[in-house]
C-alpha cells in the first residue's frame, strides 16, 4: 500500500504559528475556499487534508482544539471540521465544545464526524451514533458523518460543500445588488 504522503504533491498547511503568516493566510486565492480542520489523529487529519485538497479546499490543519478555536477566530473559512474522537477518550468533550464555539465564531459550514463503530464494552453503536447526531444537529450543523474514513464518502462531503459555498455566494451577491437598487 502506497503511504498518502508519497501521493501528494503539496504539503501540509498548518495554522499559523507568528503574526506575520497571519496576512499572508487571511485569504484564501481566488476560487479556492479555506477549510479549517481538526482531528484527535494524525492519521484521520492527513486523511482529511487530502480529501480537501483534492477536492480544490486549502485545509488549514489544527494539531490541538485551542489551536482550532483560535484560528477559527482570526481566519475566514468557508468550511469547518471537526473529527471526534471516541466518547470514551478523555479529549472528547473538549472536541464537542470546539465544534458547539465553531457556531458561535464563525459563520461556516459545519461538519461533524463521528469516530464510528465504539470498542468492546462500550455503548452500542447505533445508541452512541444517534445520541451524536442528534447533538450535532441541534447545534445545525451543516454535515454529520458517523464514520469518516473512506476517501470517497470524504470526496462527496467536500463537493457538496464547495457546491453550497458557492450556491451561498451567488445568493448573497443577488441580495447585494438588490439592496441597492432599492436603496
Amino acid at each position: 500500500m502506497v503511504s498518502t504522503t508519497e501521493n501528494s504533491i503539496v504539503q501540509p498547511l498548518t495554522a499559523p504559528r507568528s503574526v506575520g503568516e497571519w496576512d499572508r493566510l487571511r485569504a484564501a486565492p481566488p476560487g479556492l475556499h479555506r477549510c479549517l480542520l481538526v482531528s484527535f489523529s494524525e492519521q484521520r487529519a492527513e486523511l482529511f487534508r487530502l480529501a480537501a485538497e483534492n477536492q480544490l479546499w486549502q485545509p488549514v490543519v489544527c494539531d490541538s482544539v485551542d489551536q482550532f478555536l483560535k484560528n477559527l477566530f482570526r481566519l475566514r473559512v468557508s468550511l469547518t471540521v471537526v473529527d471526534l474522537p471516541r466518547f470514551t477518550e478523555a479529549y472528547y468533550t473538549k472536541f464537542r465544545n470546539a465544534v458547539e464555539r465553531a457556531g458561535d465564531l464563525s459563520d461556516s459550514l459545519i461538519v461533524v464526524c463521528g469516530y464510528g463503530n465504539p470498542a468492546v464494552g462500550e455503548v452500542p453503536a447505533n445508541e452512541m451514533l444517534a445520541d451524536e447526531e442528534l447533538w450535532a444537529r441541534q447545534l445545525g450543523v451543516w454535515a454529520y458523518l458517523p464514520e469518516a474514513g473512506e476517501p470517497d464518502g470524504l470526496k462527496l462531503i467536500f463537493d457538496e460543500a464547495r457546491q453550497a459555498v458557492e450556491k451561498q455566494k451567488k445568493s448573497s451577491g443577488m441580495t447585494d445588488r438588490i439592496d441597492k437598487t432599492q436603496a
